[in-house]
């Protein structure tokens, strides 16, 4: 079910891992992944299914793993090339096959989505969760 799409020989830029997600979606490595740099790369371009597809491959996991309410993408990379949300979300229903029912189709958006609060997501996320743990 998982696992590099044919052609895909990209091996990961992570010094540990290589091909661990940070390895293989992660600012770096789209420097060295892509044949150009990514803001010049076209949002429709084909070089970016390989990404996407890793990106989805992550959150079937997680999905699949975790059972979430929602999942918050953020980071430079989700914020500068928004598109790959898009396309993750796309693939991501053939990935799960229907394990989950029709609901995992129709929820998407909201299941898998950018941080409301951009850049400052993690620290207010943060203060809001110390706040409802002092008020119980």
């Amino acid at each position: 079910m998982f696992g590099k799409r044919g052609g895909d020989n990209f091996h990961g830029v992570c010094p540990f891992h290589g091909d661990c997600i940070e390895g293989l979606i992660a600012g770096p490595a789209l420097h060295v992944r892509l044949p150009v740099l990514p803001a010049e790369l076209n949002p429709s371009a084909r070089e970016w299914d390989p990404v996407g597809q890793d990106l989805a491959e992550l959150l079937a996991h997680l999905v699949l793993t975790l059972s979430p309410e929602r999942i918050v993408i953020g980071g430079g990379v989700a914020r500068r090339q928004s598109h790959l949300l898009d396309r993750a979300r796309k693939i991501l229903p053939n990935l799960l096959c229907g394990y989950l029912g029709p609901a995992e189709t129709l929820q998407l958006d909201e299941l898998v989505c950018p941080p409301a609060l951009g850049d400052d997501a993690g620290p207010l996320g943060a203060l809001v969760l110390a706040a409802r743990a002092l008020s119980e």
